[in-house]
């Protein structure tokens, strides 16, 4: 069962993943909705949380929906370094 915050980073995650746009640590922090986290406890919940790694990954410093990577989606991280 995920916790508060893991459910949030997630639900941030999908939100920005909808228009193709993966997101660094500090702005999936700086988006959460509802959450009074630390970006200690957001940095260590998406390096540390086994849940977000099923569904999350990350490349270039960004993150995204690990089904991004079954598309052409895993190239954004690419594009959003550029």
């Amino acid at each position: 069962m995920p916790s508060r915050l893991e459910s949030d980073i997630l639900e941030t995650i999908v939100y920005y993943d909808l228009f193709s746009y993966p997101l660094t640590i500090l702005e999936i922090w700086d988006k959460l909705q509802n959450q009074s986290a630390s970006y200690g406890e957001v940095y260590r919940a998406l390096h540390e949380s086994m849940w977000l790694k099923e569904r999350m990954g990350c490349q270039n410093g960004v993150w995204f929906l690990k089904a991004s990577l079954r598309d052409e989606r895993s190239s954004l991280s690419d594009e959003r370094a550029r």
